[in-house]
């Protein structure tokens, strides 16, 4: 959010986060089909736990069918748009439904 000065919305795992408004939009977004991406640390960045948690890309690239897909930032973080829901819920996420 603070790097892209808001233009990229974006929430947390949990629900509601320190910004409500958008977890609502990004909610939104996923329930329209429009396309929502994840942002994370890469498996490699030495973030703290990211060999024991999914949502790096040493999970994520297990769960989805076409791992060149991830696009790597800076070595450091990783994007994948064209998350669904199912595969949010695997990462942890959670919804009010």
């Amino acid at each position: 959010m603070f790097y892209s000065n808001e233009q990229v919305l974006a929430r947390w795992t949990y629900p509601v986060s320190r910004y409500p408004a958008y977890s609502t939009t990004v909610d939104r977004a996923l329930s329209s089909g429009e396309k929502v991406a994840i942002v994370g640390y890469t498996h490699a960045s030495g973030a703290p736990g990211c060999s024991d948690i999914p949502i790096c890309t040493g999970g994520l690239e297990g769960l989805i069918a076409n791992p060149d897909s991830i696009f790597t930032v800076d070595g450091k973080y990783f994007v994948y748009v064209g998350a669904d829901r199912e595969l949010l819920r695997k990462l942890g996420f959670r919804f009010w439904d």
